[in-house]
């Protein structure tokens, strides 16, 4: 029979264990309502975000959304910017198919602007569920969501990722990556403990593939530390749903991660390292204080438990979780300008997962220092003393918040850039507009104001929010130096930036099939108008408009015989790069990747003055009407492997990345998208997809029969 005070016990564990379970609710929902109460009602707004590179992003947004998806492809060649660049290729597709989601209820504006905050907002709660399913005790996933607000508030630094001002900066995909991993690793954590196979874990980890790469990077090993050191069921049982999981994710993926990896070559990589002081700086930035104060205390008082046993157990089955994946990123930083990444980008990971073990050792102190009641007691003010700490810490959040939410047409400038993008207005098939970089632009949204030229005027620019998508990057920026009293610089390591020299940039605009120059700066301007291959057209505010005397053409036959390389695409790259920087319009052509046959046709290579050729440009698209059939043309947009004539001709290479074709009929039509890699990968994605279901029902008997044998029923 049992005791009285046994009944009770049992009715006062029960009544916690709910008690916590509210507690749980109420303090996730007053961080989710901190957070929406500081952000302005302006993401609201029909007019899409600014600042930072946020509002370059919507191009990619209108793209997928109006030619993309109407299209059946999710991979777009946008001709709008680089001179023609893959979308969604290079950069990740989740966030912005989740805004094109929401636009089927919502203006397309609306939702880029709550896409681009939708990460930040629920990381409390991704945070909370990955705790929750890893196992660990009461107040410790609360405690884990909590810490999360630190990192989201945190404004020491604003372009690395995952915090409130990165996202507004336009760094939002990366918040949408630790909240796969969290999310994924925290039902992997549930799915071992309950017996069940990877099923759920595996669609989050896909999530993480899609969302970031500098989060996927350290993935395989956090799954695999999770697997090594939960404690649950038998090492061998989580070591394969580990494999299960990832196997099914990669699966899942290969239609993003295929046409990712066989395109890099294809990219320009652009690593900016940080030195370890300014890296040091930003991981200890004020706002850290409680919980790195709460590290500290939790770790001395681990030291005077008596009970080795249990702090063991505490350190081995908890904390060690988070060692191998931070230790993975630090890895990362340390070799990233090897790898050819940002090494920066791996800080706030490990930012996080420091706070998150921090948060975890302070929920054990408090349970072996007052017990389970204390630890009910100080959880919801905690969760409040937080707001008030934040709140004082972040300053910049509500004007940055403000700031890109009123969106485009609020601005200063944003008349101006209205009234020249009216002036400018055309379509793709036009020679481009290219423009000085300056600061004074911010005053219009971003500087980066007329990389949205494709949408704001529907002409082509040369610059784009996607720096390393194409190997004609380089050139773009140096071209951008060479008319810029400001410049941007930003791959300074490959070559450093030219002094500004507007008669000698006229023929690098040339070639790269600029017409039309938009410059602001005095001393730019004092030049263009002592440049006699300029027109001053018309003057918009700030902006001048100036125009070349000369045609320009967006396709053109050779004059002399090139030069033949034969050396490996890295080669190649540099060498374009050389002669770029070489070139006053009289340098011979390089080529590479072309038919012997035709290079051992000089006739081919040697168009007369009287051919004519015109191109009609639009996304994945590229139409040549040529009248010399059987002459080597090179059209000025940026060469892809992946191009197709509906004639069969073949495609090669041309300084400093151009296409090249030697037409066989007048009328030639280019497809872009043609790799059967890309197509296999998505056949095997989509059959990834419909079998799924098949192997975890079959997975599920298996593992349930499995548990019966091991009840001995």
């Amino acid at each position: 029979m049992t005791s009285p005070k046994f009944t009770q016990k049992r009715k006062l564990v029960a009544w916690l264990d709910r008690s916590e379970t509210w507690i749980d609710c109420i303090g996730l929902a007053c961080l989710t309502a901190y957070i929406l109460f500081r952000l302005p009602s302006l993401i609201f707004n029909t007019d899409p975000a600014t600042g930072g590179d946020t509002g370059s992003h919507f191009w990619a947004l209108w793209a997928l959304a109006n030619k993309g998806i109407p299209q059946g492809t999710l991979r777009l060649w946008n001709p709008g910017n680089y001179l023609g660049e893959p979308l969604l290729v290079h950069y990740f597709p989740f966030p912005f198919l989740a805004m094109w989601v929401l636009s089927l209820v919502l203006p397309l504006g609306m939702a880029f602007n709550i896409g681009t905050v939708l990460a930040p907002i629920t990381m409390p709660i991704a945070t909370y569920v990955c705790l929750r399913g890893l196992g660990t005790r009461f107040p410790a996933p609360l405690l884990g969501a909590m810490a999360s607000m630190f990192f989201l508030f945190n404004e020491s630094y604003t372009m690395l990722g995952g915090n409130f001002l990165s996202t507004f900066a336009g760094q939002f995909a990366h918040g949408y990556g630790i909240n796969f991993m969290l999310v994924g690793l925290g039902v992997f954590g549930w799915e071992i403990r309950k017996g069940n196979p990877p099923f759920f874990s595996s669609l989050a980890f896909a999530g993480v593939f899609i969302s970031h790469a500098y989060v996927f990077l350290g993935l395989p090993v956090a799954v695999v530390s999770v697997a090594l050191f939960l404690q649950e069921k038998g090492l061998f049982f989580r070591l394969k749903n580990a494999t299960l999981s990832l196997s099914f994710a990669t699966l899942l993926s290969l239609w993003f991660l295929i046409p990712l990896l066989s395109n890099s070559p294809w990219t320009t990589a652009f690593a900016a390292p940080w030195g370890l002081e300014e890296t040091l700086k930003e991981a200890f930035s004020k706002i850290f204080l409680p919980p790195y104060i709460g590290l500290v205390l939790g770790l001395i008082c681990l030291s005077f438990i008596r009970k080795l046993n249990c702090r063991a157990s505490f350190l081995r089955k908890e904390v060690s979780i988070w060692l191998l994946p931070i230790g993975t990123y630090v890895g990362l930083y340390v070799a990233a300008e090897r790898l050819g990444i940002i090494n920066a980008r791996a800080v706030p990971q490990i930012m996080l997962f420091v706070l998150l073990i921090a948060a975890l050792v302070f929920s054990f102190c408090l349970h072996r220092l007052g017990g389970r009641v204390f630890a009910w007691l100080v959880s919801l003010p905690l969760v409040f003393l937080t707001f008030f700490w934040i709140q004082d810490k972040s300053q910049n959040f509500e004007s940055w918040a403000n700031w890109n939410y009123s969106g485009w047409k609020s601005k200063p400038l944003y008349p101006n850039v209205e009234a020249l993008s009216k002036k400018l207005h055309g379509d793709f098939s036009m020679p481009r507009v290219i423009y000085e970089h300056s600061p004074t632009y911010n005053a219009a949204g971003t500087t980066r104001v007329f990389e949205m030229l494709p949408y704001f005027a529907g002409r082509a620019t040369l610059e784009g929010v996607y720096m390393q998508s194409t190997i004609l990057a380089p050139m773009v920026f140096l071209l951008q130096a060479e008319i810029s009293k400001a410049p941007s610089c930003p791959f300074w390591k490959i070559s450093p930036c030219p002094k500004y020299n507007l008669g000698s940039a006229i023929s690098h605009v040339k070639l790269m099939g600029g017409k039309e120059l938009i410059l602001t700066s005095a001393e730019i301007l004092a030049q263009a108008r002592d440049t006699r291959g300029l027109i001053e057209r018309d003057t918009f505010g700030i902006f001048t408009l100036f125009e070349l005397r000369d045609s320009v053409s967006l396709v053109e036959t050779f004059r002399e015989i090139p030069t033949f390389l034969h050396a490996d695409l890295s080669e190649i790259k540099l060498q374009f790069l050389e002669w770029f920087q070489k070139y006053d319009g009289k340098q011979p052509f390089l080529v590479a990747s072309v038919d012997k046959r035709v290079m051992q046709t000089p006739s081919a290579w040697l168009g007369s003055p009287e051919c004519r050729a015109g191109v009609t440009v639009d996304f994945n698209r590229i139409k040549l009407t040529t009248d010399c059939p059987g002459k080597a043309h090179y059209l000025k947009f940026n060469f892809h492997p992946s191009w197709k004539a509906n004639t069969g001709d073949k495609t090669f290479l041309v300084s400093p990345g151009f296409l090249g074709i030697v037409p066989s009929r007048p009328d030639v039509e280019l497809t872009f998208g043609h790799d059967p890699l890309w197509k296999a990968s998505s056949y095997l994605s989509l059959f990834s997809l419909l079998i799924l279901p098949i192997c975890y029902t079959g997975l599920s008997r298996r593992y349930r029969k499995v548990k019966v044998k091991v009840n001995g029923v």
